[in-house]
Formats: C-alpha cells, sequence, structure tokens
C-alpha cells in the first residue's frame, strides 16, 4: 500500500475531500454525526480558516488519486485574530438551527450547547508557533502516512525558519504508549483542559491537550527516524505506537 502513496502540496480540487475526512473522523475517529448531524459546519469550524487563508500550508497524502489524508496548519502568529470572522459566523450558523430547531437529532442539541460551553474555555496556546491539524482516511490508518505528513510540515517550517509549533487533540490522559511516542519524538505536554464537549456520549474524563515541540535542538522527526532506525510505515500516530 505504501509504495502508491505520495505527498503533495494542496489543490482546490482537494477541499471537499479534506473536509469529508475531517467529519469522517470529528467523534474520535469516528463519523461526527454519533454526536453532530451538521457536518457542513463542523467542516466549515476546523478547515475553512486554514482553506481559505493558509493555502500554501496544507500537505495532502495521495494513493494515486484519491485524497486519503491532510495536514492542515497555520504560521501565522495572529491566527486568532485573522480567524475570527470564520469562527463567529460558524457559531453564528449554529445558534440560530439551534434556536430555529433546524436539527433533527437529539444529540446535535445537546452537542451545541456543550459546544458553546467550551467556547468560553481558555487555552494556553504557545506565542510565535505554528500549529497544525490531521486526519487521515480511516481505511489507510496504521501505515505511517500521519508521519509522513508531519515529515513534511517540520521541513516547511525549518525553511520558513520557524522554530516550534503546536497541536491539540482530545485525550482520556490514560494512553501510556501516547507519552512514550511524544516523549521520543520530541514533543512536550503544554497545557491540559477539561472539556464536557462529548459528556452525553462518553462517561470518562475528556481533556483538550496540548503538545508543543521545539524544532531547534535538532530533533525533527525524521532526523529521529534515521537514528533510532525505524520503519516510517510502523510509527502510528494513530494509535501512538511502534512496531
Amino acid at each position: 500500500m505504501l509504495d502508491s502513496i505520495t505527498i503533495r502540496k494542496y489543490k482546490p480540487e482537494d477541499r471537499e475531500h479534506i473536509r469529508k475526512i475531517c467529519c469522517d473522523n470529528g467523534f474520535f475517529g469516528n463519523p461526527i454525526e454519533n454526536v453532530f448531524e451538521d457536518r457542513e459546519l463542523f467542516a466549515d469550524f476546523y478547515t475553512s480558516y486554514y482553506i481559505n487563508k493558509e493555502p500554501g500550508h496544507i500537505f495532502i497524502a495521495i494513493d494515486k488519486n484519491k485524497v486519503i489524508g491532510y495536514l492542515i496548519s497555520s504560521t501565522n502568529k495572529n491566527h486568532f485574530i485573522s480567524s475570527l470572522p470564520i469562527y463567529i459566523t460558524s457559531i453564528s450558523k449554529m445558534l440560530f438551527r439551534f434556536i430555529a430547531r433546524k436539527y433533527k437529532q437529539k444529540e446535535s442539541y445537546e452537542y451545541v450547547k456543550l459546544a458553546l460551553k467550551s467556547v468560553f474555555t481558555s487555552f494556553k496556546n504557545p506565542r510565535n508557533s505554528a500549529h497544525l491539524h490531521f486526519n487521515v482516511d480511516k481505511n489507510y490508518r496504521h501505515h505511517g502516512i500521519g508521519i509522513r505528513l508531519l515529515i513534511e510540515f517540520e521541513d516547511m517550517l525549518l525553511k520558513e525558519k520557524i522554530k516550534t509549533y503546536y497541536g491539540q487533540f482530545y485525550d482520556k490522559l490514560n494512553d501510556d504508549s501516547r507519552s512514550k511516542i511524544q516523549k521520543i519524538f520530541g514533543f512536550i505536554d503544554y497545557d491540559i483542559k477539561e472539556t464536557k464537549i462529548f459528556s452525553n456520549k462518553i462517561k470518562e474524563t475528556i481533556y483538550i491537550k496540548t503538545i508543543k515541540k521545539d524544532l531547534s535542538i535538532n530533533n525533527t522527526i525524521a532526523s529521529v527516524v534515521e537514528s533510532k532506525g525505524l520503519k516510517i510505515a510502523n510509527v502510528d500516530f494513530w494509535k501512538w505506537t511502534i512496531t
């Protein structure tokens, strides 16, 4: 499978593929419809800024002519301010559809309530750092595609003389393998906040975790893979394991 997979930069025709994969993975690797039926709005919120404002910082994983993964990122130091119009528009649409009772699923109304509460959660994000978000089609997970996307991303940051970046994800804080992989590849825990956004579906406590990486100490993923003699296909950033 890996022989036919390539990584390239974003093209306009990739837009809908990114949005689809984003929604297909929106609920802990499962379709967002499990908790929220509005795929259009979910995709707007999580992908529109990057596609509209920073398409040059997007990488696409391709199997022949099929989009099977993506990495979207921002190097804008004023990302929060620049993205506000998109986020405000998305939240306004969500509120309107909520009040107008446009949704059919009970879970969607619960999700909106919890999502709006989470908007007011204060997250500690590293200053002057790039950030990223990536996803892979469920049929292509566990084949090292995530790490290949990250290698391209780090190479781009070094060329742009950006030394630090961070990512945020939902975590249950009981995954020792995740912590092991983070340490091997130079990621450090930067911030952890409890969230209730999926509490109507998951009884365990869920956190939004921010991890940071400093590239100035020569610890790129590519260099770690080479120095430790790892095979890219065996490094799984989806399960956070090395086999």
